[in-house]
């Protein structure tokens, strides 16, 4: 089967780009692949032989789907990202899968649309599926397919010395977000709830790392915070680093991110999310993790340091996000801070065999894509018109 991959250049600093690296690889071995990339060189750039599939030139309108997938001679086009950036896919003559986080509740009439004509959507959640069901897609077309995590991620000895490489030699509690500086993750509200925590616990040296740029990603179409600002209310500047903007930008290698985890005592990711990346990369680094009670948070969070949603916050499009409550963000950052290291070694160890990419890939991802091979296979597709 001959399979035209669509989703962002693997070398960008998202996390789409981060799940083809370890995706592709893997889909070489079993297909035929071409990529084309969603965001990277304007004429691909990389030749088959560095990803081991041939490399497009860049999406520059949906059309262009249609256009390689013939010429190139697909079976199926296969695109991992969110549906709202390919509208009008839907009246494309092409078999396609999104494998798509959804992140919002319910989901919305545009996504719906957009994805009406997919074969199947494979969601890396069940709290996905369920809404997708509750939302009107039947669930034939549903597939619950996770995300993997890499075996660079896992527990490092002596901590401190990596909290000294991200500036923070002599804290008790080293915080630390990994995420986008959009207004989706409610970044100000989960700092309120850091905030809490530092003046119940006057005592404790805390210090703040803040994986994310200090501006917005995309103000116009994401929303975010002037970082500097935000930190300046609550008093929390002094005590907040971020990353080199330029090292930021280009991404830091998995194992500096390993290296990050390990030196944290407590991640923070309590926003509405369709997996979460930075929550399995940490649990398998042993690294506690505070969620929200919403989204697909709580199904890979297996510390239980679930924060209780303060309020939803209403889009235009009729959709939902949570917003933490930033005291019960606070109490679980103190619980986070009293789980001992065997608990922590028995997650990691946990999240290392289950979410292992091999594991993922055998027995999700390989197993849909046979399913598919067997459905648009010409032999059987004649086999059921002359049922018929």
């Amino acid at each position: 089967m001959r399979i035209l991959y669509i989703s962002d250049f693997p070398v960008l600093n998202t996390g789409y780009a981060t799940v083809s690296r370890h995706l592709l690889r893997r889909l070489i071995v079993d297909y035929e692949v071409c990529y084309l990339p969603i965001a990277g060189p304007e004429h691909g750039a990389f030749s088959p032989e560095i990803f081991g599939a041939e490399v497009l030139p860049t999406l520059s309108s949906v059309n262009d789907i249609s256009y390689w997938f013939f010429k190139k001679d697909c079976d199926v086009a296969l695109i991992l990202k969110d549906p709202y950036v390919f509208n009008g896919i839907e009246s494309l003559p092409v078999f396609h899968v999104f494998y798509a986080p959804v992140a919002e509740e319910p989901l919305s009439p545009q996504y719906k649309a957009i994805t009406q004509t997919a074969m199947y959507i494979w969601i890396p959640s069940n709290w996905g599926i369920r809404v997708a069901k509750e939302s009107g897609i039947h669930y034939q077309r549903l597939r619950f397919v996770p995300h993997g995590v890499p075996s660079v991620y896992r527990i490092l000895d002596e901590p401190e010395e990596y909290r000294k490489k991200f500036g923070f030699p002599d804290v008790d509690v080293m915080i630390s977000m990994v995420s986008v500086n959009r207004g989706r993750k409610f970044v100000p509200n989960q700092l309120a709830g850091v905030k809490k925590f530092i003046e119940n616990n006057p005592d404790l040296k805390v210090g703040i790392y803040l994986h994310m740029s200090m501006q917005p990603d995309n103000y116009t179409l994401h929303g975010g915070w002037d970082m500097g600002s935000v930190l300046d209310i609550y008093g929390l500047s002094g005590i907040t680093r971020f990353p080199d903007p330029y090292l930021y930008k280009v991404g830091f290698s998995e194992q500096q991110m390993c290296e990050l985890y390990n030196a944290t005592d407590v991640l923070l990711n309590a926003s509405t999310e369709g997996f979460g990346l930075p929550i399995i990369e940490a649990q398998a680094c042993g690294t506690p993790v505070v969620t929200v009670k919403h989204g697909n948070g709580p199904e890979i969070n297996f510390f239980g340091l679930n924060a209780e949603v303060g309020a939803f916050y209403h889009t235009i499009m009729g959709t939902m996000f949570a917003i933490p409550d930033p005291d019960s963000v606070a109490e679980q950052i103190e619980r986070a801070i009293k789980i001992k290291d065997t608990n922590k070694r028995n997650v990691s160890d946990f999240v290392r065999k289950n979410y292992d990419w091999d594991v993922v890939y055998r027995a999700y991802i390989r197993k849909e894509l046979d399913k598919i091979e067997s459905e648009i296979d010409p032999r059987k597709v004649v086999e059921v018109i002359r049922c018929g």
